[in-house]
């Protein structure tokens, strides 16, 4: 849920006035979290989202945003607890102007090849059904790049970056190919300096049930993983599993007034769960 309010600054030795749009909206959880490494612990976290935006007479949007929490909230997918900085920092600054955006900011822009890595400028547009985006660290002199395009029911999607998290160059790129309630896909990675990565995937939708398939040669290795999404009204259950015999269960139940609660549990005697409210 976004909060909007107007701000209106007097501009000292003019007769002007300034107004810019300020946005916040949030999230507040509690949840329990269980491992096999630690014992069960009880905690809460809040992130704050913070904007403020405003156009000029020639037509060129600039805006700000950062965010300000504490605690940990829950990352289901990843079966992780995600710190939340109680520091507000500069933020990044974004200007728009003819449909090109970018994002100005000291490491606030996620590598677009893999997001373990961040740039200080990031450039992005479209032009039809063709979309585009680089990344550029200027402290490092290193940048990544994303490109996407669709023609009717098939579309593409690469990505690039001049160091991996090995300093490696390293791309990859997904074709895609839409048959009514079935989606197929192909990727190629290069991995930077390791084996290339060759996979393949298959979505099929029957009504309140999803089913992937996907297998995957790197190398020698070869994977498979294998998953079901059930949903039914504002609960969402999602169920995988590997060649390892890894699996993971997720369940999301929709409360409402924007409320939600999960539970999330994997092999390795993971589990966590919690309730959280968005504002």
């Amino acid at each position: 849920m976004k909060k909007i309010l107007f701000a209106t600054t007097a501009l000292v030795m003019t007769a002007g006035m300034a107004s810019a749009e300020i946005t916040w909206s949030g999230k507040a959880e509690v949840h329990i979290i269980d491992t096999a490494t630690a014992a069960a612990t009880i905690g809460n976290a809040v992130d704050i989202n913070l904007s403020a935006s405003t156009t000029t007479d020639g037509g060129l949007s600039i805006g700000w945003s950062n965010d300000i929490g504490n605690g940990c909230m829950v990352d289901l997918a990843d079966k992780n607890c995600d710190a939340q900085s109680p520091d507000l920092g500069a933020g990044a600054i974004t200007l728009g102007y003819a449909g090109v955006t970018a994002v100005l900011g000291n490491d606030q822009s996620d590598d677009l090849y893999d997001d373990s890595q961040n740039g200080d400028v990031a450039i992005s547009g479209a032009a039809g059904t063709i979309t585009y985006a680089i990344v550029t660290d200027i402290n490092d002199q290193e940048s990544s790049w994303k490109f996407g395009a669709s023609l009717d029911a098939f579309a593409l999607s690469a990505a690039g970056t001049t160091a991996d998290d090995n300093g490696n160059g390293a791309a990859k790129a997904t074709l895609t190919y839409k048959m009514g309630d079935t989606t197929f896909s192909v990727t190629g990675d290069n991995k930077g300096a390791a084996a290339t990565k060759t996979s393949a995937k298959v979505v099929q939708a029957l009504g309140d049930v999803s089913v992937s398939v996907a297998a995957a040669r790197q190398g020698s290795t070869n994977e498979w993983d294998l998953g079901v999404t059930y949903t039914m009204g504002t609960m969402k259950t999602i169920v995988s599993l590997d060649e390892s015999n890894n699996w993971e269960l997720d369940v999301t139940y929709g409360l409402g007034g924007g409320a939600t609660a999960f539970l999330g549990a994997d092999n390795r005697n993971t589990v966590l769960a919690g309730v959280n409210f968005s504002f």
